[in-house]
């Protein structure tokens, strides 16, 4: 069974710390998982959105939540892209159209996810 409500905060969380397990089991020893706020000092929403980073690659991956607009976090992706860091926005898969608009030329990737109960999956990277 597909869950089609989702608890944005939690699912977020859920949806980082299987983000970071995978970069981890792929043998990056630098993944850590923590909020928007911590890498964009400036942002309003960061201290509810989770990101998972591999330092060492400057990898970060903005977690969002199915009641966040992606839109909302065009100027903290703008800053991350701007300061070099490699950005893929992990979007839920009922969101992907809008976040392909709201992030359309920011120089981030997009990657749905999606819960089927307690798994948490992946699609392919895109370009919006």
């Amino acid at each position: 069974m597909v869950a089609t409500q989702f608890d944005t905060l939690s699912d977020a969380v859920v949806v980082a710390g299987r983000a970071a397990s995978i970069h981890r089991a792929r043998g990056e020893q630098d993944v850590a998982v923590t909020t928007l706020q911590d890498l964009a000092a400036d942002s309003v929403l960061g201290r509810h959105i989770p990101c998972v980073t591999v330092a060492g690659r400057r990898v970060v991956e903005v977690v969002v939540g199915p009641t966040i607009e992606p839109g909302a976090l065009a100027a903290e992706v703008a800053a991350l892209v701007g300061d070099e860091w490699l950005v893929t926005v992990l979007v839920p898969s009922s969101r992907m159209g809008v976040a392909h608009r709201a992030l359309r030329r920011s120089g981030c990737t997009l990657q749905q996810w999606w819960r089927e109960g307690a798994v948490i999956g992946f699609g392919a990277p895109e370009i919006p």
